[in-house]
C-alpha cells in the first residue's frame, strides 16, 4: 500500500485518491474473482456428500465490494444441504470442520493456516501472485427468500427464534444471517462503498500506527 498521507488529501481530489489508492484495479479484482470461484467449484464438488453445500454465499470485503488495495479477506458460507436447523448442525460442527480441513488440505492453491468452533480459515493463492485469507463457514438455510417482498415481516419469525436461544447458540446463527449482510450491502450506491472502504484505509494506515506507537 503507498504511504500516502490522508489528511492531506483536499476534498476535491478525494475521489481520485479512493480510486488509485484505495480501490482494487480491474485486474486485481479479476484475478482474485476466478482463484474464489475456482475454490467454490472445489467445495461443490470434491468433498463427501454429507458436508456438500446446497449453494455458496461469497462475503467479506471481496464478495460485499468493499476491497481495499493490498488488503482483503473473503468469507465463504458453505450452506448445507444435511441440515435444516443449525442446532443440529452444532452437535456435528467438529466433525463438519475436520473433514472440511481435511479434504481442503488437498487443494494445491490453499494453506489451512487455522481453525475456530465456527470456520476452517485458509490462505488461498492467486495467479497474479496475491493471497487472500478466507474464513469457510458452514451454516443452515434458516432465511426466507430474500428476493421476495416484505422481507422484514418474513424475517420476524427468525428474529424471535434468535432470541430465545443462549448466547453460545446464537453465535452459530451469525454464518446463517451472513446472506441477509451481504444482501443489504449489494444494494449500497458506490460513494457509500467508496466510504467504507477509505475508512478501511484510514484505520489501518492511521489509527493502528497510532496505537503501536503510543
Amino acid at each position: 500500500m503507498m504511504d500516502v498521507d490522508l489528511y492531506s488529501v483536499s476534498s476535491g481530489k478525494l475521489e481520485v485518491f479512493i480510486a488509485e489508492t484505495i480501490q482494487p484495479d480491474a485486474a486485481y479484482l479479476a484475478s482474485s474473482g476466478e482463484a474464489i470461484d475456482q475454490l467454490v467449484h472445489f467445495l461443490q464438488k470434491n468433498v463427501p456428500d454429507h458436508i456438500r453445500p446446497a449453494r455458496v454465499v461469497k462475503g467479506g470485503s471481496l464478495g460485499k465490494g468493499t476491497a481495499v488495495k493490498g488488503k482483503s479477506d473473503i468469507d465463504l458460507t458453505l450452506i448445507l444441504a444435511r441440515y435444516s436447523v443449525v442446532e443440529a448442525m452444532i452437535d456435528d460442527m467438529p466433525s463438519i470442520l475436520r473433514q472440511l480441513e481435511q479434504h481442503l488440505g488437498k487443494y494445491e492453491d490453499v494453506k489451512v493456516v487455522g481453525k475456530t468452533g465456527h470456520a476452517v480459515q485458509v490462505e488461498l493463492s492467486c495467479h497474479s501472485g496475491h493471497t487472500h485469507a478466507v474464513d469457510i463457514l458452514p451454516a443452515v438455510d434458516i432465511l426466507p427468500n430474500l428476493s421476495e417482498g416484505n422481507v422484514k415481516a418474513r424475517l420476524g419469525p427468525v428474529y424471535h427464534k434468535l432470541g430465545q436461544r443462549n448466547k453460545k447458540t446464537r453465535e452459530f446463527y451469525s454464518a446463517s444471517l451472513g446472506p441477509l449482510q451481504i444482501e443489504l450491502t449489494k444494494h449500497f450506491p458506490t460513494k457509500l462503498k467508496s466510504l467504507i472502504r477509505l475508512i478501511k484505509y484510514w484505520k489501518k494506515s492511521k489509527l493502528t500506527l497510532r496505537y503501536k506507537t503510543a
